[in-house]
């Protein structure tokens, strides 16, 4: 599963690691932690959730199949909120 921003949306990253998303359409912006923000950044650069968890499965403490749970869960709010759209 792949990712894309929607054309709307801006992503600011702040030096602790953590994000923004802003929908320039609706005004409204999102919060990412570091976590969030680092899964977000590998899916923009074009891996899969698989790929992203297994390289963050070696760096963090959470297993991978964990990890790709989490993935599916950011994606699908972050689509249901027309943040992201799924490559095909």
């Amino acid at each position: 599963m792949k990712v894309n921003l929607c054309r709307h949306v801006t992503h600011s990253a702040f030096p602790d690691g953590s994000a923004v998303l802003l929908d320039g359409k609706a005004g409204r912006y999102w919060q990412l932690n570091e976590t969030g923000n680092l899964m977000l950044k590998h899916l923009l650069s074009g891996q899969s959730a698989t790929e992203t968890a297994r390289l963050m499965g070696s760096e963090l403490p959470v297993s991978p199949a964990q990890l790709e749970h989490d993935l599916a869960i950011l994606i699908t709010q972050l689509e249901s909120a027309n943040l992201v759209r799924r490559k095909k």
